[in-house]
């Protein structure tokens, strides 16, 4: 994008100034026209060359959230049903936007439209800001005419993701943050705390308690070799990134092995199956067909063993088989999915089947992340107790050792 300097007449008579944003001078001058200001002078900015690494914006994970998504969903069918025609309604979103890559991104999706493509085509080149979902349904969309309503059903299923994620994070923030403070203080009182108080003891010539030993070593670890553990933590998350990144087998191992934890897995599992159900009940809502759908589905579901499933099934499906059939017997797919989906595709209900059961999991995963704060909590409760005994013990065992040495 580049910036130019215009001098403009107003409807009025009266001279603007200012600044635009734009791919060329011919769009940046379409740009003004349309905000019924007629170009006098127009000229381009000259920028001081930086390195690329310099200009370049950082993205940390997911481009846009789910909150995110639900807002720019929200917006664009709200002006699209007043009647504001779709480039004015992005030109108003370019306003309205606080981040400026998305900002910019929405500016070239205006000048794409002005430029006589369709929305999805100028939304085909910003794929790190929407996902396969909202692209797939803005096609289906933009050919059945029905363009402001697939974007109020997207807003509806971003919301709802959105709310299942808060719900998520409220009930797991407490243990976690109890988690952290205790091992920080835990460190703290041994590497500050701890030495000072039971190395006077030393002096004295008496053995220490087996607790107290034990303690100081622990304490003298921490102060001298605490590094390695800092090293080996971000070596092992480093090496995770990089073999996810580029090793398959590696991704599906460790989405199996998520899968197959106690508790932890089983919720992940309902969650992935939510995300999964979900999606699918929206796109089969909006009359896309299945194998397209479960296409679109696999770049939604982030677990690679379910992505595996959802291929086989792409593959049974265009054999002729039904979904129901291909997936009853899965290790990874309850009976009761499969049923549920089985009476759908026989009733000519599969996208109704499918929202109830991304209904039932979602519930279930909200109802298991509130059992999991009330298991946690006890257990750092525990924790707490069992380090602070062994402080205890360790700092008032030697008293004892030195009154027996004084008498």
């Amino acid at each position: 994008m580049a910036e130019f300097d215009y001098t403009a007449l107003r409807a009025d008579g009266s001279r603007a100034r200012g600044r635009v944003e734009a791919r060329d001078a011919d769009t940046a001058e379409t740009s003004l026209r349309h905000e019924q200001l007629y170009v006098l002078s127009l000229r381009q900015r000259r920028r001081r060359a930086l390195p690329d690494w310099l200009t370049r914006e950082i993205s940390l994970g997911q481009a846009l959230s789910s909150r995110e998504l639900a807002v720019w969903s929200r917006q664009l069918s709200t002006l699209i049903q007043a009647g504001v025609p779709i480039v004015e309604s992005l030109r108003i979103q370019v306003k309205q936007t606080h981040r400026r890559a998305f900002r910019q991104a929405l500016a070239t999706m205006v000048a794409r439209i002005e430029s006589g493509d369709r929305l999805s085509q100028a939304m085909a080149e910003q794929k790190m800001w929407f996902p396969p979902l909202v692209r797939h349904l803005i096609v289906a969309a933009e050919i059945s005419g029905t363009l402001s309503a697939t974007l109020d059903r997207l807003a509806q299923h971003f919301e709802l993701a959105h709310r299942n994620q808060e719900k998520i994070k409220s009930a797991m923030a407490y243990p976690l943050v109890v988690g952290v403070a205790s091992i920080a203080v835990t460190l703290f009182v041994m590497v500050r705390i701890v030495p000072t108080f039971v190395t006077a003891f030393a002096g004295y010539g008496a053995r220490l308690p087996w607790a107290t030993r034990l303690v100081l070593a622990i304490s003298h670890f921490l102060t001298h070799d605490g590094w390695m553990i800092l090293v080996a933590l971000v070596a092992l998350l480093v090496g995770d990134r990089w073999a996810t990144a580029r090793r398959r087998r590696y991704r599906k191992k460790r989405a199996e092995l998520l899968l197959w934890l106690p508790i932890v897995g089983e919720l992940r599992q309902k969650q992935v199956l939510a995300d999964m159900t979900r999606t699918m009940s929206l796109l089969m809502a909006s009359a896309t067909p299945i194998v397209e759908g479960l296409e679109v589905v696999r770049h939604v579901v982030d677990n690679e063993a379910l992505t595996d499933t959802l291929n086989e099934s792409r593959t049974q499906l265009q054999a002729g088989r039904r979904w129901s059939e291909v997936l009853a017997g899965n290790r990874w797919i309850p009976p009761m999915v499969s049923e549920m989906i089985g009476v759908g595709e026989q009733t000519g209900s599969l996208d109704q089947m499918l929202g109830k059961v991304a209904d039932l999991y979602e519930t279930e995963v909200t109802t298991m992340a509130e059992r999991l704060q009330s298991l946690i909590e006890p257990v750092m409760i525990l924790f707490l107790a069992a380090v602070v005994g062994l402080i205890v013990v360790a700092v008032l065992a030697p008293d004892f050792q030195l009154l027996r040495v004084i008498h």
